[in-house]
């Protein structure tokens, strides 16, 4: 069991390190004060505001975070990534059961669709959708019949069915000028969320490119909105309400070194209530209490191939106001399209950029009937696997990275990561707000 020290008002957790792990898989994290704004943060306190009003004035030009990966860099790989070679799973992918939620009823008014894209009552459907810019975008520059071959698209009309309604926009202030920010963060438990690790933490607050581990450095504040959707009122009147962070946590891999394609940009938070909903119902209540939350894996799940759809809220789409789908084929351990490195990371292609930052990837979406006698070599359906981590320099190429939840060789300890998160949950909630694995 992992030890619990007190370093300068923040929990260090730290963890044993096997002998075979290439990276410590002690847990870095940092508390708030729950229901009330983090004395930490250098800026303005999105929870001293009152109004609705105010939510959507403070967080209206929040920046979609992007970590770029420099194609200099892809020849000429970094200490860790020479240390060993990479290693594929070795055995089946282990998973800690989701729940779907409550039921909602829903009657989608087809003039409304049109309204709320612009498009005019005259127009088909389908044509609307287009109009919209709804269409797929099959591929990226130069990936046409290869494996970076992709299919983009929204989720239309809203994220409102599980599991995509599980799948909130994350704001975040930086402790460096106090500045907000946002990516993509899903539920896992009633109050817990998994996002990338950069979404969490920042190790280089004004230090010129010089990366520190310093528990100071964390987020100093961060909302979460589930099923975030422009159309439905964004942050002034969102339909499920709204969540303050209470906690965030991250690998040590990220916590100390920072490094992109390194398999450890995870990062966890720990909500609190829903307020503000315009659904009344929500308010109070923790946010996967009714809308339910993600199965995740949390080992063996780096191979070599597995089909996913990444789900996101990039700036480059809707500028992140709608949620967004994107589903490809992803590869590990395999030479990437445009360096030849080998890669520690999930990569595949997409159309999607800053903000899709934390993003789950997700095997087996939806739910299917299937009559064959032969169901296939995995059928676990709605599982994340990975969390959107970085894409090239060159946007040309349309190819980012995931971080595998459990690493290149289980060497995360996802499942230690969880678990701690976990416990601070059903001291805070009670015991039903999440299981331990």
């Amino acid at each position: 069991m992992p030890s619990i020290s007190r370093v300068s008002g923040h929990l260090l957790a730290m963890g044993f390190v096997g002998a075979a792990s290439m990276f410590a898989t002690s847990v870095v994290a940092q508390d708030f004060p729950m229901s009330a704004p983090s004395s930490a943060s250098t800026g303005a306190q999105i929870g001293t505001q009152s109004t609705d009003a105010d939510f959507e004035a403070m967080l209206s030009g929040a920046i979609p975070v992007e970590q770029l990966l420099d194609l200099a860099s892809r020849s000429a790989p970094g200490a860790p990534q020479a240390q060993a070679a990479p290693m594929m799973a070795t055995g089946s992918p282990m998973v800690h059961g989701g729940q779907q939620g409550a039921s909602i009823r829903i009657t989608v008014d087809e003039d409304t669709l049109r309204a709320a894209d612009g498009a005019s009552a005259s127009e088909s459907l389908a044509t609307a959708l287009a109009d919209a810019g709804i269409g797929p975008q099959n591929y990226g520059q130069n990936q046409a019949n290869s494996l970076y071959h992709y299919n983009d698209y929204r989720e239309f009309p809203r994220p409102t069915f599980y599991p995509e309604r599980t799948i909130g926009r994350l704001y975040f202030q930086k402790v460096s000028g106090g500045g907000w920010y946002t990516c993509t963060a899903t539920l896992i438990a009633r109050a817990i969320l998994v996002t990338a690790g950069h979404c969490v933490y920042d190790g280089d607050p004004d230090n010129n490119g010089s990366w520190v581990g310093d528990s100071a450095n964390f987020n100093s504040d961060g909302y979460f909105y589930p099923t975030y959707s422009d159309a439905d009122g964004g942050t002034s009147t969102p339909r499920f309400g709204r969540c303050r962070i209470e906690r965030w946590s991250t690998t040590s891999g990220w916590f100390n070194g920072g490094g992109l394609d390194q398999a450890y940009d995870i990062g966890l938070a720990l909500c609190g209530r829903l307020e503000g909903a315009a659904n009344n119902r929500y308010n109070g209540t923790l946010p996967g209490q009714r809308l339910g939350y993600m199965s995740f894996c949390y080992s063996n799940c780096r191979q070599p191939y597995w089909f996913l759809s990444q789900f996101g809220f990039p700036g480059n789409y809707y500028d992140g106001g709608e949620m967004t789908v994107s589903q490809h084929v992803e590869v590990a351990g395999m030479p990437d399209p445009v360096g030849g490195s080998t890669t520690r990371d999930y990569i595949y292609g997409t159309g999607m950029r800053g903000g899709s930052s934390g993003g789950p990837h997700i095997s087996n979406v939806g739910a299917i009937s299937d009559s064959a006698s032969n169901l296939g070599q995995y059928t676990v359906r709605n599982v994340i696997f990975a969390v959107t981590s970085w894409g090239f320099t060159n946007a040309q190429w349309k190819v980012q990275g995931a971080s595998p939840l459990s690493g290149v060789n289980n060497d995360i300890n996802f499942q230690q990561m969880f678990n701690q998160m976990c416990r601070v949950s059903r001291r805070t909630y009670g015991r039903r707000s999440c299981s331990l694995i």
